[in-house]
């Protein structure tokens, strides 16, 4: 790997990782030199072993089999199992460093997956709600689910590498010393092998890398689009089509793991080749060199040993260099959603008793024209609001100000005497109840899609379920246990919006805001809920967002929105 690449990688990875992740990095790679020097003192134990067992006569003078002999009262046939069964405990010992370093390696990276989900799940959730209606929900599942695989899988081979290469160049260093000019020989094989591979083959991974990431955004975009307008595509009968669109998509994505899956393989085939032409290359020279095997044979051993750990290491180490540049391009996605700046909000008490005042309020989006121009208007607690204009006249975005989801371009907010501020929009929210027009259920419980969460109190869901008037109507079925459906697909839209008031009022808000919220109802059904959230709502602040008159008839003041400015104020 070039060395910017290593640097850009280690960059990304150190922003992506604390500092006892660092630390636990540093200790894996220690623990690999440990791991390394083991594994080569275990070949280096083999040439002595089989020479002693090959010819114990010419050893009966050594000073350490003559003290292990004497101390042992052994004879030679005796000290070459005694050594034999040593040198299985030592291998046996090897094999479990190994299996424990290997179980650290990938407890490490699941560890990282579980944790940047997590973190990228939180920060996702901190974004404004400006920042997150510029992005696909999609996209970002996607980066929760399956980019912090990838770019946690890229610490994991870079530790591959590593470890590998260490042990590979310890036992390279052995085998130069036992016989530089078969080791020069056998190294220069096996560089041009590397050459070849890493000049033709990484860079069609590192494309088909490429490839994946952008065919898998578009590929659960389209899935999740696909879902969410289900009813449309069946009236419409265009099924077939968009399965072609999402077939070519997925045709893509299997193009590029087939073409990745099958170059992981390459390498050890071509290693595994070299392998056998280098011990027929070893049996050759030594042969030459010796004149004969027999005596030779405890070097050929070890060169055998060698190359049985020195090629998987070598497959192993371009497995995980393409495998890098395969799944770079997932790092780069979670470094840059982890580098996301967003505002960090307090949860400082606010204290709302007596009104709402904005001054010079002005809002936009980024590269767009205003949308509110210097509002400045003020509302009374308990009183009951509409704001009326045509689509795309600023009024949920009036709103949404106002409720802090948006936080104007210029302008200042106060609550009785306390200016809104990001100490304690955490707050402010907490005293609103929201009803969209669009009541999105998840495929749950009742309960659960009130309380949205899984722990709820019975008694507070039953008392909102009362006031939404649609106690009875659940309670004839399961109950709190009614499964509502994906999308609350077993409940009629009338129901949908009943739960979605008893929602809104699940937590007893002060201020309950109506976003168009019975627009998509018949009249008599619209009337009739709205009359009920008049009953419910005679101590709370309520604002409806709507284009038709009909449901405003009994609000105190009208805000009418045109052009981006309040043209007039009525009192009804």
């Amino acid at each position: 790997m070039q060395y910017n690449k290593i640097t850009n990688t280690w960059h990304k990875i150190k922003e992506i990782t604390t500092k006892k992740d660092r630390k636990y990095i540093v200790f894996l790679c220690l623990f690999s030199f440990f791991v390394s020097i083991i594994e080569t003192v275990g070949i280096s134990l083999v040439m002595p072993f089989v020479a002693v067992a090959q010819y114990p006569e010419k050893f009966s003078s050594n000073k350490f089999v003559l003290w292990l002999k004497n101390t042992l009262s052994i004879d030679p046939t005796q000290l070459v199992l005694y050594l034999g069964i040593l040198l299985i405990i030592f291998y046996v010992l090897r094999a479990f460093l190994n299996m424990l370093y290997y179980y650290l390696l990938h407890k490490f990276s699941h560890d990282q997956k579980h944790r940047l989900s997590i973190n990228l799940f939180a920060q996702y959730l901190k974004m404004s709600y400006k920042d997150f209606t510029e992005q696909n929900s999609s996209i970002l599942i996607k980066n929760i689910m399956t980019e912090t695989i990838y770019s946690t899988q890229i610490i994991l081979h870079l530790l591959y590498l590593f470890s590998e290469a260490l042990t590979i160049l310890l036992i390279y260093s052995i085998l130069l010393y036992l016989n530089w000019k078969i080791t020069l020989l056998l190294s220069t094989v096996l560089l041009l092998q590397i050459l070849f591979l890493v000049k033709y083959i990484s860079p069609l991974v590192k494309k088909m890398g490429r490839q994946r990431s952008s065919a898998q955004k578009l590929f659960s975009r389209s899935l999740k689009d696909s879902f969410a307008n289900f009813k449309m595509l069946k009236i419409l009968s265009v099924q077939e089509k968009i399965v072609q669109d999402v077939e070519s998509l997925s045709r893509e994505l299997s193009t590029a793991y087939t073409i990745n899956n099958s170059i992981g393989v390459v390498p050890r085939n071509f290693f595994e080749t070299i392998g056998i032409v280098s011990v027929i290359t070893a049996v050759i020279c030594c042969a030459y060199i010796y004149g004969e095997i027999s005596s030779a044979i405890a070097t050929i051993s070890i060169f055998l040993l060698s190359l049985y750990r020195i090629l998987p290491a070598l497959n192993r180490i371009l497995t995980s260099y393409n495998q890098i540049l395969f799944m770079y391009p997932a790092l780069e996605t979670i470094h840059n959603e982890v580098s996301r700046k967003t505002t960090k909000e307090s949860n400082t008490q606010i204290h709302f008793d007596k009104q709402i005042e904005l001054k010079n309020v002005c809002f936009q989006y980024k590269n767009s024209p205003l949308i509110l121009k210097d509002i400045s208007l003020k509302i009374a607690k308990n009183s009951k609001v509409a704001f009326v204009g045509e689509s795309g006249s600023g009024k949920t975005t009036l709103v949404d100000i106002i409720t802090s989801l948006h936080i104007p371009t210029s302008g200042e907010i106060y609550i009785d005497d306390q200016q809104l501020s990001s100490q304690n929009y955490s707050n402010w929210r907490q005293k609103i109840g929201y009803i969209p027009q669009d009541i999105y259920l998840f495929d749950g419980t009742l309960a659960q899609n009130i309380a949205l969460c899984s722990q709820f109190q019975e008694e507070k869901i039953c008392e909102v379920l009362r006031q939404a008037n649609i106690f009875d109507f659940f309670f004839t079925r399961e109950g709190l246990s009614t499964k509502v459906g994906d999308g609350g697909i077993k409940l009629s839209g009338g129901q949908k919006q009943r739960v979605g008031i008893a929602r809104a009022l699940y937590n007893n808000p002060e201020i309950l805001v109506l976003d168009e919220a019975t627009s998509a109802l018949d009249e008599s059904t619209e009337q009739k809920i709205i009359d009920e959230i008049y009953a419910i709502g005679k101590n709370k602040t309520i604002f409806i967002i709507t284009h038709r008159l009909s449901t405003i008839k009994n609000c105190d003041i009208i805000y009418k929105i045109k052009d981006g400015k309040v043209q007039q104020k009525v009192h009804s």
